[in-house]
């Protein structure tokens, strides 16, 4: 079992690739079939709204508004976090490219600052997307498959007319 290499995925990982994976297969379905949407509508929607709107309803402010607003500090935060690794990358490149010319050993290894900056940005990467993976599905089941769905007219003007 020498030469076998363990090979695993974390719970961090796994978990963003089933929330892509979810949220791009409702959306395909939710595109290429109008009676999935409109099914989801009447079977799934009816308990799902009412249970999301219970709980941003218990606000005097407009729940969307506010996250518009905390995403636009959190992107801005985001750009920032890569800013910094990019920048601490291209530093330590530097200078071991300066310590090669000059023949002299490279001490560019990881300092604490160098090393709790890189966890922290690399932390709030993975905190930023989860949150937008989480977002994505609210706005899947909230709007996106419901846009899918018959219009008011396919479903009740025009069974009127066939009457």
């Amino acid at each position: 079992m020498r030469g076998m290499r363990r090979t695993y995925i974390n719970i961090y990982t796994l978990t963003i690739t089933i929330l892509i994976g979810l949220i791009t297969l409702i959306n395909l379905i939710s595109w290429n079939s109008k009676a999935i949407s409109d099914w989801y509508r009447q079977n799934v929607f009816v308990l799902w709204g009412p249970l999301y709107g219970t709980v941003t309803g218990r606000t005097d402010r407009s729940v969307g508004e506010v996250m518009l607003g905390i995403a636009a500090v959190l992107i801005l935060l985001f750009f920032i976090a890569i800013i910094i690794l990019i920048s601490g990358k291209i530093i330590r490149f530097i200078c071991r490219r300066k310590a090669i010319k000059t023949s002299k050993e490279a001490d560019v290894t990881a300092s604490p600052a160098r090393t709790v900056t890189g966890r922290v940005c690399v932390t709030y990467i993975k905190v930023f997307v989860l949150i937008l993976c989480i977002v994505g599905l609210i706005q899947t089941l909230n709007c996106f498959v419901l846009y899918h769905t018959s219009t008011f007219e396919e479903q009740y003007v025009s069974e009127y007319l066939k009457n």
